[in-house]
């Protein structure tokens, strides 16, 4: 089972430019965002995608969508596990998130509600299980979150159980 991924992270929000921790806030796309969900779908018109998958918050939803404007018969499908990294009761506050993915504190992670890596990677490992499962030398279109769209390149080993013949990543 050999699939052909290419991932493009949600263009820019207000909270990003103004260094606020989003998590699975739903929040849209700012002015910017939308400028750069046109650039990429310009970039990639001539590509062809079988599938997209996308995070279901608004922010990858609007990108996608312009993505698609250009990829009228790209069915589009909907996964909460492509949500970004849950940060519980610290969404909405001026902190740096890669913290968080670098250092697990599980003091610090109970106490503010926060998903834990190994959680989150569980969630990508299992739709990523699911899609190459389902299909097979399929191009697929992956529109999420900076965070998610790490995970998948996270160990070493979690690579090597995925089948990817050619990775494009238009962050």
């Amino acid at each position: 089972m050999k699939n052909d991924y290419t991932f493009i992270r949600h263009g820019q929000t207000y909270w990003n430019k103004n260094g606020i921790m989003h998590g699975q806030y739903d929040i849209p796309l700012n002015y910017t965002g939308i400028k750069q969900a046109k650039s990429i779908s310009k970039e990639v018109k001539n590509e062809h995608f079988d599938l997209c998958f996308c995070s279901p918050l608004k922010r990858a939803k609007l990108t996608a969508s312009h993505i698609l404007t250009n990829h009228k018969n790209t069915p589009i499908y909907y996964d909460d596990r492509l949500k970004e990294l849950s940060k519980g009761l610290l969404e909405g506050k001026h902190l740096n998130s890669e913290k968080l993915l670098k250092n697990e504190d599980m003091n610090f992670i109970n106490k503010f509600k926060i998903e834990s890596k190994n959680n989150f990677l569980l969630r990508i490992k299992d739709f990523v299980n699911e899609i190459e499962s389902k299909y097979t030398n399929q191009k697929i279109l992956i529109v999420a979150h900076s965070g998610t769209i790490k995970m998948f390149f996270f160990p070493l080993i979690f690579l090597k159980s995925l089948s990817i013949k050619h990775i494009t990543n238009y962050i």
